[in-house]
């Protein structure tokens, strides 16, 4: 559990780096996005146990955020640059004993570019300036395309590469950073990637009879152990982990605060990888389970979760 809540503690770190460069990133911050950052604190301290760095981090970027919260207060692009600047060092030398001893290689950047997503849309809107300054860090750290997940923010992004983009263009480039950063002007840590059709396959049918199938993350319908017991009873196999032959990857609709740090995402990621070395298996909501699943077995489903 140490190790667990030790690498929680630094993906909260990292993230919120990359929140607050993701926000400063147009030159400004307003009372709205400092109230963004308030909101992403509170829901930190509720899903983990903060160690002391956290904890020492947490006021340094309390007291960054009051005054833009309760006098609105304002910067110009210059000093504004300075204040960041400083507020990010203060972040990197407060946290660099702990995040020593705590190793992630690529994910490091993994969790600031979240924390980068979530800052871009923590406005509600994306301008085309923001998107390029997003593609240039993509560019420079192009070595993010080889996690599996970061590579459908890649190709995603690739299409819009060199033309004039329309206003649908920008508006599905915004839903693909919210998903992958699980952030919206309404809720800093949202469903995320449990509900993206970015990061989704497309099924006609979601029949899981005789089948190996893995479920994942919180369902919303049932407990994931009754969506076992109905596939046991479809002589479907329930597995922990995603193979080659496993049918589909079914991921609960409630999702999870930071997909990163979560078993969901980390399965998302293994059955992206498979698929992309040739596996057939397909990787699912919630949602497009229930609404996909035939109608005989729809039955016994229902019958099974209201009996």
């Amino acid at each position: 559990m140490s190790d667990l809540n030790d690498k929680r503690n630094a993906a909260f770190i990292l993230t919120l780096c990359g929140l607050i460069d993701g926000i400063a990133c147009d030159l400004t911050f307003k009372k709205q996005e400092a109230i963004f950052i308030d909101t992403f604190l509170l829901n930190a301290t509720d899903s983990f146990k903060f160690n002391e760095t956290s904890i020492a981090v947490y006021y340094e970027v309390k007291n960054f955020i009051l005054p833009f919260i309760d006098n609105e207060k304002i910067l110009n692009p210059d000093a504004l640059i300075s204040e960041i600047d400083t507020l990010i060092q203060h972040i990197l030398s407060l946290s660099s004993s702990f995040m020593e001893n705590v190793h992630f290689q690529i994910e490091d950047d993994v969790f600031y570019l979240q924390g980068f997503c979530k800052g871009l849309v923590s406005d509600g809107k994306i301008s085309i300036d923001e998107i390029n300054v997003l593609i240039d860090f993509l560019n420079q750290k192009s070595y993010l395309s080889t996690n599996p997940v970061c590579r459908t923010l890649y190709d995603t992004l690739e299409q819009f590469a060199g033309i004039e983009l329309s206003n649908d263009d920008v508006e599905k480039i915004k839903q693909l950073i919210i998903a992958f950063g699980g952030a919206s002007e309404e809720v800093v840590d949202g469903l995320s990637l449990s509900e993206s059709e970015f990061f989704f396959d497309k099924v006609e049918n979601a029949s899981i009879k005789d089948s190996k199938i893995v479920f994942t993350g919180k369902f919303s319908i049932c407990s994931r152990g009754l969506c076992e017991a109905f596939a046991k009873s479809l002589n479907a196999t329930p597995t922990k982990n995603p193979s080659y032959q496993t049918t589909l990857v079914i991921v609960g609709s409630l999702g999870s605060n930071d997909w990163r740090t979560a078993s969901f995402g980390k399965k998302i990621e293994e059955a992206k990888e498979l698929q992309q070395r040739g596996a057939k298996l397909k990787i699912i909501t919630e949602n497009q389970w229930l609404e996909f699943m035939p109608s005989d077995e729809r039955e016994i489903f229902e019958n099974l979760i209201h009996s």
